[in-house]
């Protein structure tokens, strides 16, 4: 089962580091019985998620997304059709979504943003009132525009605030499409918007698949699931070199230097 949570609250409830979050999620935890997977949007709903994990007697993986909003509702929507078995394979499936979607975000102004950088002119452009900014994450690019993004995929996800960044937005925008509320970006107005395919189970279940036999997969020295990132979403355990390194068959084996904090550093 997978519970998503986040701290500006678009999908889930964590909006604070407090024990009344942290029990209502163990208290749905308790009820499932089965593996979760708890997918957090920023380092303190991931500190509430470790908070859970710890305290649960539920097998518990916690995994971090720090994307855009509309993002992360394609990560989270792929995620949610993997069964509880397969809940280890999670970055490899949020790996695919990346590969296969598109994210770009309209702006009034870029004067606060540092992520892309937009330079020094376009940051004297922010303070024409007119001017629009397009955000492309995924090329890693700022420019001016004056269009809405076109849509070339068959599943579009929409979060705005604000009047319509741009007058041609809901004629330009297709009707069928999902409009999600959350995020932020640093301007006053400002339209995001993320495409790709519409059969995220089909792309879940392939990346699952290819993971399976990869490889860089390697069993958890603890509890022996599949770990296909740095470290076991169930465990927190570092992955070693298993050609340098003895890997522990056992938790009183383990080394304390392997554990992650709730900030994902080493202990």
């Amino acid at each position: 089962m997978l519970i998503p949570v986040r701290s500006d609250g678009a999908t889930s409830s964590a909006h604070e580091w407090s024990p009344a979050v942290v029990e209502d999620l163990l208290d749905i935890v308790r009820t499932v019985h089965e593996e979760v997977l708890l997918v957090c949007d920023t380092p303190t709903s991931r500190g509430v998620a470790n908070a859970v994990r710890a305290l649960s007697d539920e097998p518990v993986a916690v995994l971090l997304l720090d994307s855009p909003v509309t993002r992360w509702s394609f990560h989270v929507t792929a995620l949610a059709t993997l069964p509880a078995a397969d809940l280890t394979f999670a970055p490899a499936v949020v790996r695919a979504v990346d590969d296969a979607v598109r994210t770009r975000a309209v702006l009034s102004g870029v004067a606060g943003l540092a992520d892309p950088n937009p330079g020094l002119g376009l940051h004297l452009l922010s303070w024409w009132p007119t001017t629009r900014f397009l955000v492309d994450i995924d090329q890693d690019v700022v420019r001016r525009t004056r269009e809405t993004p076109a849509v070339e995929s068959p599943r579009l996800v929409v979060a705005r605030a604000g009047k319509d960044v741009l007058p041609d937005v809901e004629r330009t925008l297709p009707a069928d499409r999902t409009e999600i509320t959350g995020g932020t970006w640093p301007a006053r107005r400002w339209l995001e918007t993320t495409e790709g395919p519409e059969d995220l189970a089909r792309l879940a279940a392939d990346a699952v698949a290819a993971a399976t036999t990869a490889a860089g997969t390697q069993p958890c020295a603890v509890c022996e699931r599949p770990v296909v990132d740095d470290a076991c979403l169930f465990c927190a355990v570092v992955r070693e070199d298993p050609e340098t390194v003895d890997l522990p068959s056992r938790a009183s084996d383990l080394p304390t230097a392997s554990i992650l904090d709730s900030e994902g550093v080493r202990l």
